[in-house]
């Protein structure tokens, strides 16, 4: 059985996993490795004022244990500018009462090095590089502090150090030229960064090894800074020249030159060739108005972003469930009796061939994300209310997943046989959570639970990591990770259920690049040409092999995936002008939807269809499960066109 394979990934994974149970280990041995929330710097910053950092991965010692992702508020005890008369700029932070888990107790810390930024790191906003911890195992769940390997997908907790890296050493500032760092020397025992060629400044995710008062001072004195990075139970015998802590990562050694993608080769490869207005199939074979059904699309809403409002997935290959929010009033005498709800789905059951409704249901949701996904086999998963429900034809509920929390993402390998559920856990009180979000301008990181499920909905493995962590795009052979490099170069590598790393491509990009999966195992990726930032992208697959490559129109808004084994459609949509990402938009800046399909063996398209006042969501087309018919929704309809299959 493969999941009895998989189980010996975790053999290798060393440490022990810090048990809130357990009384905390009274010794030390390591730094607390934190980064910084936000920009911090002597001009916006005044003495008093706060700034937050969060733990990259958990700490024990001292009768104290503070968990990974844990935030953490530190205090400026001064700030001070260049300028006439100041030729010095000074930045002091202490640390005071860090609050120990379980305990109730308090450490003081004191900032011992800073690090920012010199080894390879993840694309910001992408999957971040695996950290290992310790493993624990409860029943026939495997339970990882930190991150997990388990059929390939590896979810880390935040970290953007490569492994094998040198250490900090105390008083160490590398990565921001001309900063020095004192230990312990500002008030309220602060450390201060000091410079006297510019004002001092940190920046966001910087990386700051704070060590306990105590340590830096012992019985009051000053701090003896050869030792304050030390493992004390080991620092004599080490042997001379071997760093005493190893754990956190600076530089890492040099990747090869990086490569293009490998070539488009036909014919098992194909270039996606814009269409124009000729090549384009005519009118639907049928349409199914939607508006009758309460379907009503707002056009002059205003926007920031793509919204997850409609959705469309097949029920075997004759029914479609369509769902959407018909923006009415939620009646108080409705509500779920889980809690308050955010928005109603109206969904309806059609039979294409005769246009009629087959079943209808109002579902209640707690949040504005994504709220359903094609299964294989004809179903489809859908978040409602605080469960995840499996639909079968006939709108059947064939099975429900219970959720204990909000729900922060769902992930599928393109052929099912693994489903990641993150659950979001609060680890700030109230009044925390306000003053992180005031003084971070937006939501802070939390805590996510995530679980991994089989094909039979059994939970195969859990961790518990950072909100942070962006969703995963997986394969059916691992996790697919995106990791940057200086100078605008990328790595996309792939994570086995082996236990082996492989590069799938090395790539410049003068964007952060967008990857996506996709039945039946391929990968969308996203780029920008580097000279012209030209949108480019490429439809690969596990080998780095491309089947498909092309460019959009600088009106392009977006651009998505999907398919099943033998087909797979991309959507593009386009608005009316070019449009700066993050901008404000209104509905009717949609010009019109394009969706192609194409052959998933060698990327010949097969048909392409272009359709005016498309809706503002992310999915809203669906491929049937034997590829004969594609549906998307516009104009208030839902679209049917037969596809030429061969």
């Amino acid at each position: 059985m493969v999941w009895k394979s998989i189980v010996a990934l975790f053999i290798a994974v060393l440490g022990a996993v810090a048990s809130y149970a357990e009384t905390p280990d009274t010794s030390y041995h390591r730094p607390v490795a934190v980064e910084t929330l936000s920009y911090v710097d002597v001009h916006y910053y005044h003495r008093g004022s706060p700034i937050y950092v969060k733990l990259t991965r958990p700490w024990e010692g001292l009768g104290c244990y503070l968990f990974n992702g844990q935030i953490l508020q530190g205090r400026v005890e001064l700030a001070t500018p260049r300028g006439k008369g100041q030729k010095v700029s000074q930045l002091a932070i202490s640390f005071p009462n860090a609050p120990c888990v379980k305990n109730k107790s308090t450490i003081n810390l004191v900032m011992g090095a800073v690090e920012w930024d010199t080894g390879v790191t993840s694309a910001p906003h992408a999957q971040y590089p695996v950290v290992n911890y310790g493993m624990s195992q409860t029943g026939s769940v495997k339970t990882i502090q930190g991150s997990f390997n388990m059929s390939g997908i590896l979810l880390m907790a935040l970290s953007q150090r490569a492994k094998n890296q040198i250490p900090l050493k105390p008083g160490d500032v590398l990565g921001i030229d001309g900063v020095t760092l004192a230990i312990g020397k500002g008030p309220e025992r602060s450390s201060v960064l000091k410079s006297t060629t510019r004002d001092v400044h940190l920046e966001k995710e910087s990386l700051l090894l704070l060590v306990p008062e105590s340590v830096a001072f012992p019985k009051g004195q000053e701090p003896e800074e050869a030792g304050l990075l030390e493992r004390p139970s080991i620092a004599d015998s080490a042997e001379p020249g071997s760093p005493a802590y190893l754990d956190i990562p600076l530089k890492s050694p040099n990747l090869p030159p990086p490569v293009e993608f490998q070539p488009c080769e036909p014919p098992a490869c194909a270039v996606d060739l814009p269409s124009g207005e000729g090549a384009t199939q005519g009118a639907p074979s049928r349409s199914i108005g939607i508006r009758e059904l309460g379907y009503a699309p707002r056009p002059q809403q205003q926007l920031e972003d793509l919204n997850d409002e409609v959705a469309l997935a097949w029920l075997g290959s004759k029914q479609l469930l369509v769902a959407f929010n018909p923006h009415a009033l939620i009646e108080r005498d409705r509500q779920p009796s889980t809690g308050a709800a955010v928005r109603r789905i109206h969904a309806v059951l059609l039979d294409p061939e005769t246009s009629k409704v087959l079943s209808s249901a109002d579902w209640f949701l707690p949040d504005a994300g994504e709220f359903m996904w094609q299964l294989s086999g004809g179903r489809a998963l859908v978040h409602v209310a605080n469960e995840l429900r499996v639909y079968s034809e006939g709108m059947q509920i064939e099975r429900q997943i219970p959720l204990d929390g909000p729900l922060e993402f769902v992930r599928l390998s393109p052929n099912g046989e693994l489903i990641a559920i993150a659950i979001l856990r609060e680890t700030h009180s109230p009044e925390q959570h306000a003053n992180l979000r005031e003084s971070l301008g937006l939501e802070p990181p939390e805590n996510v639970e995530i679980r991994v499920l089989d094909k039979d909905f059994k939970t195969v493995a859990q961790a518990t990591t950072s909100s942070k962590l962006m969703p995963p795009a997986l394969l059916n052979e691992g996790q697919v990770q995106l990791l940057a490099k200086p100078n605008k170069q990328y790595r996309l590598t792939l994570a086995q259920s082996t236990g082996d790393t492989t590069t799938i491509a090395r790539f410049p990009s003068a964007c952060i690049p967008e990857v996506s999966s996709f039945a039946p195992d391929l990968l969308l990726v996203g780029t920008c040409e580097i000279s012209s930032g030209v949108h480019e992208y490429r439809v690969l697959r596990a080998d780095g092999k491309i089947v498909l490559r092309g460019r959009t129109d600088p009106q392009t808004m977006s651009q998505s995936a999907q398919g099943n084994g033998k087909y797979f459609a991309v959507k593009t949509l386009h608005s009316t002008q070019v449009m700066v990402h993050g901008s404000v938009f209104h509905g009717s800046d949609l010009d019109y939807e394009e969706v192609r399909v194409f052959q998933s063996g060698d990327g010949r398209r097969l048909m392409s269809v272009r359709l005016q006042a498309p809706p503002t969501s992310h999915g809203a087309y669906a491929l049937s499960p034997d590829g004969t018919q594609l549906a998307v929704i516009a104009e208030a309809k839902v679209n049917l066109f037969a596809v030429p299959v061969r």
